[in-house]
């Protein structure tokens, strides 16, 4: 995917955050891992592995010892409840 840069001052250097900044970004990540940790085994299991280990479907598949295609299924399933749980936030 190409991406189109329109505005050149994109690479400026940006401030650092500030202290409200900081502590809302904190807040965030606590509701992530709490909706994360709310998660059913088989699904949290995998959300830890792609998001939080960084392995592709296929190592994922391997080491749970389910299809690749389940794999999918279910991070499209994790996906689905915390995009719900995380809208409320």
């Amino acid at each position: 995917m190409r991406y189109i840069i329109e505005n050149p001052k994109i690479y400026e250097r940006t401030p650092p955050p500030g202290p409200e900044q900081t502590m809302l970004d904190s807040a965030e990540q606590v509701s992530v891992r709490r909706a994360v940790a709310g998660l059913p085994e088989r699904e949290r299991a995998i959300v830890f592995l792609r998001y939080y280990q960084g392995l592709s479907y296929a190592e994922i598949a391997a080491v749970l010892g389910i299809p690749e295609p389940t794999v999918g299924t279910r991070l499209h399933r994790a996906r689905e409840k915390l995009r719900k749980k995380l809208d409320q936030f």
